[in-house]
């Protein structure tokens, strides 16, 4: 058992974190300038040190003659992006952190269609030394949607020859914006509320915890973001979460305020939030409030 579960957080390790050491990018805008996403770095706080699905170091992207991520570094880890066509992208494993005694391969594949993303399909394979398999994961994301929106997102786990329900995510749309989430893992409920400014939505205001279309893998965000359906006509600047008891188990986040701090080449630098953390009643002494905490963006000239 506890082999399995070192297995688990090796596999998980290497998909959800990331790295990087790049700084700013204080430079200014010129006619016919164009600017792309070259690191996304992330500030935590302590309160938050216990709370899961967070992304905690920095992702970095290269880019081909062409414009497009070929590829994507993380802590360690290198995936290659391949562009198989237009209703399919491809990440591939190309190296990993795990030493001399494990190999681990890990693909997913992004399908679309009518430039919305359908289902992504994650294989993993873990071997030892000696080429033996040792594990193998498949799982798949399903989304779905009403008048171009997202209505549902559905977390599938495959054991023996069949998918498993494990997460699921519903929608409520109003006026243009996501108002509502709820969130069912396993039979328990965490209910997400949000509010907006009344600015337009810019790109990637929504790289940053607990925000509408933030997918659990932060590795696709870059890829699927623009592809998720309608998006939001307004930035998002607020969510309050409540939680079924046995969340609670757990710290969880209560609420976010975020603020988008823009560069001089008009793109976000910074997304900055503030919040609270809940938690069950017999752990007191864990902090309530959290701040200083950032997604920072950096961008180069092409």
């Amino acid at each position: 058992m506890k082999f399995k579960k070192l297995v688990i957080f090796c596999i998980t390790a290497i998909v959800l974190s990331c790295s990087s050491d790049n700084n700013g990018d204080d430079f200014k805008e010129t006619e016919n300038t164009n600017f792309r996403l070259t690191s996304v770095q992330f500030l935590t706080d302590q309160a938050l040190s216990a709370v899961s699905i967070r992304p905690t170091h920095s992702i970095n992207y290269k880019y081909d003659l062409s414009n497009k991520i070929s590829q994507i570094s993380t802590n360690g880890s290198v995936y290659s992006v391949d562009i198989i066509s237009n209703n399919l992208f491809e990440l591939n494993l190309l190296e990993h952190d795990l030493g001399d005694e494990y190999t681990i391969t890990i693909k997913r594949s992004i399908h679309l269609q009518n430039n919305h993303v359908e289902y992504i399909k994650s294989e993993s394979e873990l071997f030892n030394s000696r080429k033996n398999t040792l594990n193998y994961y498949t799982d798949s994301i399903s989304y779905t949607y009403v008048d171009s929106y997202i209505s549902k997102i559905e977390s599938y786990s495959k054991k023996l020859s069949k998918y498993e329900l494990k997460r699921k995510y519903e929608y409520q749309i109003k006026n243009g914006n996501v108002l509502k989430i709820i969130d069912t893992y396993v039979g328990i409920k965490n209910i997400r509320n949000f509010n907006y400014d009344n600015k337009t939505k810019v790109d990637f205001s929504e790289f940053a915890y607990r925000t509408p279309l933030y997918p659990e893998n932060f590795l696709d965000y870059i890829l699927i973001h623009d592809k998720m359906g309608k998006q939001n006509i307004n930035n998002v600047s607020s969510v309050f979460c409540t939680y079924d008891e046995d969340y609670l188990k757990a710290p969880q986040i209560e609420s976010v305020e975020y603020a988008h701090i823009f560069s001089t080449n008009g793109k976000i630098k910074n997304i900055e939030m503030s919040g609270t953390v809940i938690y069950s009643k017999d752990n007191t002494n864990y902090p309530k409030s959290f701040s200083n905490v950032r997604t920072s963006m950096v961008y180069e000239k092409y």
